[in-house]
């Protein structure tokens, strides 16, 4: 044998080799990591545009929509103050747009020595509708917040039932008083219990700071059941709330989430909805992303500033692991059972819930063009409620 054919047949043995040692089924098998591999279909189910509108029917956009009705409605927004009591939901059965109204004016004028100043706005009523609560349509109930327009000391936070069925407001109740040591009182809906007919709500209050000292915030969850108001818990932080509460309504506990950036270490407060008690945690700062685990057993925070997610023993409130998954995100929620979305401008990760491996990444432009900031968005199961400024996408996902 030549020189020149022993070269060719070494050339030719190892080309060989290299193809049966790559190709499956030969010397290498590829072996498919279980629970990673998925098809994944997504469809669009509706485009709606939530501007600001003036004429009527008029229109105020919800920042943070939330699910409503037992999952079967979507809050959007409600309508300003010449249109007192009007309300804009989504109805995901037929992702039909829908108005409904209740005469809140008619209230106020009834019941003068609890709303004296109704009536003595020339332009803007003395008493605005901020929010609606809750709706329920099984029950036939509903709430809205109700605030006094001039928000100095003596301001009020009020809760107004609304009876469905009779189409009108039936009672009103006083939430929280402003005075003189406090700067500003939000309240949010935690959620309803259709099974125990409760609200809950979060009620935090800014106090203003002592000299030397820095400024404080109290927290409150509580109860509103028929004509009582129940406290089930009250603390103070040093730190303000910006996103949530996240309501883990299988296990009737809800999570407070302190909102603090670079430099400090904000806490979360898991409340049971039921005893009262309440856990605290160290969270991530800016945490814009919250998600209960199937199982309950553990919490996903996703910091927006840091891009890292945490998961975190919901027991022992310790952080179990955490994982980068990029910053500017807006959302996290459980898609399917196995299955956490981290929501971020530039795309959507899919992540598996026990081990935090990526196995779908799904740009936004995918849906959108242009100017991307997902603000608002909400994670739901099956579904994604998308929202790019004033535009709001619903996209349904299945897994194959």
């Amino acid at each position: 044998m030549s020189r020149f054919q022993f070269v060719v047949t070494v050339l030719m043995g190892l080309a060989f080799g290299f193809c049966t040692l790559g190709s499956p089924g030969v010397h290498a098998r590829r072996v498919s990591k279980p629970g990673l591999r998925h098809k994944l279909r997504h469809k669009l189910r509706t485009k709606l545009e939530l501007k600001f509108t003036t004429k009527k029917p008029s229109f105020k956009s919800q920042r943070y929509g939330e699910l409503m009705d037992r999952g079967r409605l979507l809050y959007l927004g409600l309508g300003l103050w010449y249109e007192q009591g009007r309300i804009h939901l989504l109805r995901l059965k037929d992702m039909k747009r829908i108005v409904v109204q209740v005469d809140v004016q008619r209230f106020l004028m009834a019941n003068r020595r609890m709303f004296p100043r109704v009536g003595s706005g020339k332009r803007i009523p003395a008493y605005r509708v901020r929010r609606l609560l809750f709706f329920d349509t099984t029950h036939q109930v509903a709430g809205l917040l109700l605030t006094d327009r001039q928000y100095r000391n003596g301001g009020r936070m009020i809760y107004l039932h609304w009876d469905l069925k009779k189409r009108r407001i039936t009672r009103a109740m006083v939430l929280a008083h402003q005075t003189a040591r406090m700067r500003w009182i939000s309240v949010k809906p935690v959620g309803y219990s259709a099974k125990r007919r409760l609200l809950y709500l979060q009620v935090v209050k800014k106090l203003k700071a002592p000299r030397g000292g820095k400024r404080l915030f109290e927290a409150s969850v509580v109860a509103i059941s028929g004509t009582r108001l129940k406290t089930l818990t009250t603390f103070g932080t040093r730190h303000g709330f910006s996103r949530g509460p996240f309501h883990d309504a299988a296990r009737e506990r809800v999570l407070l989430v302190e909102y603090a950036e670079r430099g400090s270490r904000p806490s979360a407060f898991l409340v049971d909805l039921v005893t009262g008690r309440r856990k605290s945690m160290t969270i991530p700062v800016v945490t814009y992303g919250v998600a209960f685990a199937a199982d309950g057993k553990r919490i996903f925070a996703y910091s927006a500033q840091t891009g890292y997610l945490w998961v975190i023993d919901a027991k022992r409130g310790r952080r179990l692991r955490k994982k980068r998954v990029g910053t500017l995100g807006h959302a996290a929620g459980m898609m399917f059972s196995d299955t956490l979305v981290v929501v971020r401008n530039k795309g959507l990760h899919f992540l598996h819930a026990k081990t935090l491996k990526q196995w779908k990444f799904i740009p936004t432009k995918t849906w959108h063009s242009g100017f991307m900031h997902v603000q608002g968005t909400l994670v739901g199961p099956g579904r994604l409620f998308l929202r790019t400024s004033d535009t709001l996408r619903v996209i349904e996902f299945k897994k194959q």
